[in-house]
């Protein structure tokens, strides 16, 4: 009787299994694509965003470097029209262009440091909250 059931409605029975096997996949299985930072990896809408968040940050700090250059530049640009103008070398302005310049380059070196130990922090949370 249940082999007769099975050979009259095979076609209904594979047809709900199929059917059963999709849903599971559609509602199991998360979309995934390749990672920013190492594209042998795939990675969820959550884990792209926080990619997304930390390389915005980095970006940032890379601009904020890149505007202290800037305004380094200017700082010898003005100190060079100066002396080209007055035909003399002001003795403070030379101390403030080498102060800001040491400045300059200890603040760069610091926010670098930060954001390594920031990044390695992040990683080490990352790698923690995955395995734990």
């Amino acid at each position: 009787m249940f082999k007769k059931f099975l050979d009259h409605n095979a076609a209904v029975i594979i047809a709900c299994v199929v059917c059963v096997l999709v849903i599971g996949w559609f509602y199991g299985c998360e979309s995934q694509t390749q990672s920013l930072v190492s594209p042998e990896k795939k990675v969820n809408r959550a884990e792209l965003t926080i990619e997304i968040d930390s390389l915005q940050k980095q970006a940032n700090v890379r601009f904020a470097d890149l505007d202290r250059q800037d305004i380094l530049r200017e700082e010898i640009g003005k100190t060079l029209a100066v002396t080209a103008e007055t035909g003399t070398v002001n003795p403070l302005g030379v101390v403030t262009l080498i102060g800001s310049i040491f400045g300059i380059g200890a603040a760069a070196t610091y926010r670098k440091k930060d954001t390594v130990i920031a990044a390695l922090k992040n990683n080490n949370s990352n790698v923690n909250t995955k395995t734990g």
